[in-house]
């Protein structure tokens, strides 16, 4: 009983609220969510005092087109003066910056500046309710750095792009070659270097 307490306390503490979007400001947290309803994360790289930032808050953010798309995403707010490791990670140097990722942290789709809201709106617009079962077996393999594991991160990566009917269907076929790049470069199989 004091777990479950202690694991609300600290959900409900890691949400902060902008406008009416929800937003995590505990990766933790962020990253438990994108695995457990198998989504992306969208990283919203900001500081206080960003003129650019605020601008996208109030002409992005709030939005009501954008909160209902924010359903297929685990939003997460990223303070770069408080959390410097993650902006340096991400190389936001400018700000505003908006990185799209999976679960464990690979990057998907990023964007830099705010002069529009509809690039953002267009990738927003392309994000699948779920990546069937893509975060799953992104941390089933990320550290086993085998052969097997780069062929099945490459199909998983492949069967989500292959569903997708939108721009973002580019980013995860990439993302896949890439891993397929990876077999066959390090693979003495001929039948598995043929199939990636």
């Amino acid at each position: 009983m004091k777990k479950l307490i202690l694991s609300l306390a600290i959900a409900f503490l890691s949400i902060t609220s902008y406008g009416q979007l929800v937003w995590h400001n505990n990766y933790q947290v962020a990253q438990a969510l994108a695995i457990e309803k198998d989504q992306l994360i969208l990283l919203d790289f900001w500081a206080t005092w960003c003129g650019p930032c605020k601008t996208m808050d109030r002409q992005l953010w709030a939005k009501p087109e954008v909160i209902e798309l924010s359903k297929n995403f685990v939003a997460f707010k990223v303070d770069v003066d408080r959390t410097r490791d993650l902006a340096m990670q991400y190389n936001a140097t400018s700000i505003p910056k908006v990185v799209l990722v999976t679960a464990t942290g690979e990057t998907v789709w990023e964007e830099t500046g705010f002069g529009s809201s509809t690039p953002y709106i267009r990738m927003m617009e392309s994000i699948p309710e779920n990546l069937l079962g893509l975060n799953k077996v992104l941390f089933a393999e990320k550290d086993k750095e085998t052969t097997e594991s780069y062929l099945r991160i490459a199909q998983a990566y492949q069967k989500v792009g292959f569903t997708l009917k939108s721009d973002m269907a580019t980013d995860f076929l990439y993302l896949s070659g890439d891993y397929f790049k990876k077999v066959t470069k390090e693979s003495d199989d001929e039948q598995v270097i043929l199939m990636a």
